[in-house]
């Protein structure tokens, strides 16, 4: 019988072997694009620029690439995105997470077509799980609906109500484990019949990532794809210049932007997340929409934003949730402890004296620049 932890490796060397550089003109959640000027070589490129946009997964997406002669139709762009929602996406009731969260089989016979993308995501986010010790947690949903940042309307919470939500949650392998036998479907196991799961912390990065190859293997390879705010990019532009994204300065209900930094990135992914935008207030208490997994409670500390850059997306959208939870100083020690994961990332928090305060790792010192 394979474990997950065979399969985690499998899909581990596959994401690990894509290398992407960056690309990317448009304003975006928490990330702007900014031409840059320098890095030009004497490699000729391709010339004819061309644009997809549209809707998916609750947002938009935009994609920009490069080419002479091969063009990619929207559609097929469509399609593909709708086979992952059709697998990973809960907004989709007839969806297999959908269909897994509605069940009361235990075992879960896992039957669809789909299921790549299902297990690709269950075994990332299990992998992210473990490396954070459970501040990765994709069992949190009820408790996110529950406060209100979720597909269901906010319900009036107080300590009973979540401590009874946390009883659902559970991530670890006595409580939620998936199986691929050598014969047969795969399928889940679950200690407590109201666990449920929800893959909006890693999905928008995950298909990026599935779209960066699909354009790949279809011979574009200098382009930019992103999906509410996380992108990648592969190649450069048509003079052969890279690309600088700019990171939004945190502020309270979007009052305007400003950039607190630029960074050039080379072969890199790039999420952001943060609780400056998604949060509400009752009774003068002020509630971010991510959600601790060992409380039970919206988070509160003093990080407002970190944008993670890595090689691939979907991991880099799940650590930059992570550490939202973990806070500055824990997110900061676990990226020194872990070398061989290679993040990057950018901080954005207050100080004990309530200051404005910035950190970026050294991978970045080279590429990042902050603004006055």
């Amino acid at each position: 019988m394979i474990l997950e932890a065979r399969s985690i490796n499998i899909l581990k060397e596959k994401l690990h072997n894509w290398s992407f550089s960056f690309l990317s003109p448009f304003l975006l959640l928490g990330v702007m694009a900014i031409a840059s000027c320098g890095d030009r070589t004497s490699v000729t490129y391709p010339q004819n620029k061309r644009a997809i946009s549209g809707e998916a997964q609750g947002t938009t997406y935009n994609i920009v690439y490069f080419t002479e002669e091969i063009r990619m139709e929207k559609h097929r762009v469509d399609s593909l995105l709708d086979e992952i929602d059709l697998a990973a996406s809960v907004w989709v009731d007839s969806s297999v997470i959908s269909r897994f969260n509605q069940s009361t089989e235990n075992p879960f016979e896992l039957t669809k077509t789909t299921n790549a993308y299902f297990l690709d995501n269950f075994f990332l986010c299990k992998e992210v799980y473990k490396n954070t010790n459970g501040a990765y947690n994709p069992t949190v949903g009820a408790l996110v609906n529950a406060w209100g940042f979720g597909f269901k309307n906010k319900e009036n919470m107080d300590s009973s109500k979540v401590d009874t939500l946390l009883r659902s949650v559970g991530f670890a392998d006595n409580q939620l484990q998936l199986i691929i036998p050598n014969a047969g479907n795969p399928f889940i196991t679950k200690s407590n019949p109201n666990t449920q799961l929800d893959y909006n912390g890693i999905a928008q990065g995950y298909s990026v990532d599935v779209l960066a190859e699909f354009f790949k293997n279809n011979g574009i390879d200098n382009f930019m794809i992103e999906i509410g705010g996380e992108l990648i990019a592969n190649g450069r532009k048509s003079d052969g210049s890279f690309w600088k994204i700019g990171i939004d300065k945190p502020t309270d209900g979007n009052l305007g932007r400003q950039l607190a930094a630029t960074i050039k990135l080379d072969s890199m992914a790039v999420a952001t997340s943060g609780n400056y935008r998604k949060f509400y207030e009752k009774d003068g208490v002020k509630y971010a929409h991510t959600i601790d997994p060992f409380t039970g409670f919206p988070v509160q500390h003093s990080l407002l934003s970190v944008t993670v850059a890595m090689a691939n997306c979907g991991l880099a959208d799940a650590y930059a949730t992570s550490f939202m939870v973990m806070g500055y100083e824990k997110a900061k020690a676990l990226i020194a402890s872990k070398p061989e994961l290679g993040i990057e990332a950018y901080f954005i928090y207050n100080d004990e004296d309530g200051n404005y305060q910035t950190y970026f790792t050294p991978g970045l010192e080279k590429s990042l620049s902050e603004l006055e």
